[in-house]
């Protein structure tokens, strides 16, 4: 505005009239008064009024200003943003909004700045909006004095180092959005720190290059929040299995999904249980978390039921085992064989357990055991199974080959996998000699060498002659040439001269621990040589069972399932 004034007076009266002056140069068009002939005072005041209004207003319109000097602002009232000429172009400073009465701010700007880290990082030392921080020295503050409170700074990261969350009132002078934990950085990161004093700074964005969550607390709380709804848990929530081999002992441990140790409040594992009373008038559920380390050691010289050198299955349980007021306020971890060569354990949920004394494992299945004394009338999730080997002599020296967390599409104790059925009405004849393979067959691929095979199978039997003396029929079933079991059938004797026809049938249990197919036979002949016997009707119904696998010494054996 002075330099329009002086420009405006680079004039002199002379007699009544104006004589021009040349004008100063770089000076607005609408503030250049005339510089040839008279002028008249009228008009000289017209155009110096002008000019003050045009400078008073930032020269606002619609148009470019006339050669504008450096430095000059101008609102260009067709945009509506207030630009600045540089020398060279209009740079946009801020917008006004005239509908709604506001300036929209220009946030940033300037070519990005580098810093190298170091304890003491001052983002506001330098002008630019966006910082570079290079490095991997550790960072505890990251303004100085020279921060304006209010503004901003764009912070990337070019390598791994720490910020390091402060340790004063509100988390001054450096807080970060992690729980108040520190944040290692990674090549890419980048942050938004927003200034609060001159010293102190708020980090209010932290995103990771990959993308990456910063912290799992958010995705926590709402899963606890959504836990207590009348649905309650359909599993076990942000809940991961890990088990290790170490000095010939088993350990099962229970970890978040981040394999960390759960922890609270941003890495609980929520857990629901059927309540030990039914009627607590919550549906009859209890809610637990777990938030704390959590696992369980068995010792080199307990077997769990399992057969030496032989792969078996132990089942996770999570066991209440302190209810209060509808929470399960105590959880332990067990394990246990649910099989052997005769008998699978159920493993139910909605049943209260005991489980066994020892604290260190136990020598029998069916029965969980648990860092604990005996315990009974608790209520278990079932988490998952670790499948893995006990020697004779030396004890858990294996890593387990298979860690499972249960959940859809994971099958029980005892649960069908598969069934398989077959059957025959053509005849088949053998008499006397060694058992003869029949045409009664079936095809089985396990889906798990731990898995167990229940066999059913039945035949009707005629004798193709006269038994003219006493007859056994022998019938075996076989998988291969390996034979699970036999069964005898005496006929009538003394020269009775008639025909002998009977049923058979097998119910078997077998573990063939193994995933290829595997073929079963019923196998048959009869005592006397002339006397042949036919099979007919036959059948054959094979079906895979969820066990923990039994000593293959024992195949064959009658099958009992406990429910």
């Amino acid at each position: 505005m002075i330099k329009c004034i002086r420009a405006a007076f680079a004039a002199f009266f002379v007699a009544g009239t104006i004589v021009a002056a040349t004008p100063a140069a770089a000076v607005p068009l609408i503030c250049v008064m005339p510089t040839s002939g008279t002028v008249s005072g009228l008009t000289l005041v017209n155009d110096i009024n002008n000019c003050l209004g045009s400078a008073l207003a930032l020269f606002a319109g619609g148009t470019t200003p006339d050669s504008p000097p450096t430095g000059m602002l101008w609102w260009n009232t067709s945009t509506g943003y207030v630009a600045q000429w540089d020398g060279t172009v209009w740079d946009n400073l801020w917008n006004v909004d005239t509908t709604n009465h506001l300036n929209a701010v220009q946030i940033g700007g300037g070519v990005q700045a580098s810093l190298a880290s170091a304890s003491v990082t001052d983002l506001w030392s330098v002008p630019a909006a966006s910082v570079a921080v290079t490095g991997t020295s550790t960072i505890t503050q990251l303004a100085n004095g020279h921060a304006v409170p209010g503004t901003v700074k764009i912070v990337t990261f070019a390598g791994a180092l720490t910020l390091t969350q402060g340790g004063g009132t509100g988390g001054t002078p450096l807080n970060l959005p992690n729980n108040g934990s520190n944040i290692v950085t990674a090549p890419g990161d980048y942050a938004i720190v927003l200034a609060i004093t001159s010293t102190n700074v708020q980090v209010i964005q932290y995103t990771r290059a990959t993308g990456a969550a910063l912290s799992t607390f958010g995705l926590n709380v709402g899963a606890s929040a959504l836990a207590q709804s009348a649905l309650g848990y359909e599993a076990p929530l942000n809940l991961q299995l890990a088990a290790a081999v170490s000095g010939n002992n088993l350990t099962v441990s229970v970890l978040g999904v981040n394999g960390s140790n759960p922890s609270s409040p941003a890495n609980p594992v929520l857990v629901n249980f059927r309540s030990t009373t039914l009627n607590n008038g919550s549906n009859g559920i209890v809610y637990g978390q777990i938030t704390s380390a959590l696992s369980f050691q068995v010792t080199s010289g307990f077997t769990m039921g399992c057969t030496t050198a032989v792969v078996c299955r132990l089942w996770v349980t999570l066991i209440c085992r302190t209810e209060l007021s509808g929470s399960c306020t105590d959880i332990r971890l067990g394990l246990s064989n649910q099989s052997t060569a005769t008998q699978v354990f159920p493993l139910a949920e909605d049943v209260l357990q005991t489980t066994g004394s020892g604290t260190s494992g136990g020598g029998a299945a069916g029965m969980i055991q648990a860092n604990v004394a005996a315990m009974s009338g608790v209520a278990i999730r079932i988490a998952g199974y670790v499948e893995v080997t006990w020697t004779s002599g030396t004890g858990w020296a294996t890593t387990p080959s298979k860690i499972q967390v249960f959940g859809p599409g994971v099958h029980k104790p005892g649960d069908p996998v598969q069934t398989v059925y077959a059957s025959t009405i053509s005849a088949s004849a053998n008499g006397g000699g060694p058992l003869t393979a029949s045409n009664v067959t079936a095809n089985l691929t396990p889906t798990s060498a731990v898995n167990l095979v229940r066999i059913d199978s039945s035949a009707g039997w005629l004798t193709t002659a006269n038994a003219s003396a006493q007859m056994l029929m022998t019938a075996q079933i076989q998988r291969g040439s390996t034979g699970l079991g036999a069964s005898t059938i005496v006929g009538p004797g003394g020269g009775l001269g008639i025909n002998l026809q009977g049923s058979l049938s097998f119910n078997l249990i077998d573990a063939p621990a193994v995933t290829t197919s595997q073929t079963y036979t019923l196998y048959y002949n009869s005592s006397t040589p002339g006397h042949n016997v036919e099979i007919i009707d036959g059948t054959i119904i094979l079906q895979e069972i969820m066990g923990s696998l039994e000593p293959a010494n024992d195949a064959g054996a009658p099958l009992r399932l406990v429910g």
